[in-house]
């Protein structure tokens, strides 16, 4: 099995499974890295959105993380 097919494999399992949690079609992005000392390279993810989207998501996330703002719940998240 190819790696892209199986990342996108992943990603409509995701894209399913959370649009019927929260009763919406929502953003998604799943970063998958080795537990220890995080390379230089980050690690791998996997969207549904459109790259530049997902980077400006990825950037005010980083943002309220470091400030340690809570992040609330999605609707519809139990």
């Amino acid at each position: 099995m190819k790696e892209n097919h199986f990342y996108d494999q992943i990603a409509n399992v995701l894209e399913t499974v959370l649009s019927e949690k929260c009763q919406q079609r929502v953003g998604f992005c799943l970063l998958v890295f080795p537990f220890g000392e995080v390379p230089d390279a980050g690690g791998d993810y996997v969207s549904n959105a459109q790259r530049p989207d997902m980077i400006k998501v990825l950037r005010e996330t980083a943002n309220r993380l470091e400030q340690n703002e809570t992040i609330g719940k999605v609707a519809g998240e139990a």
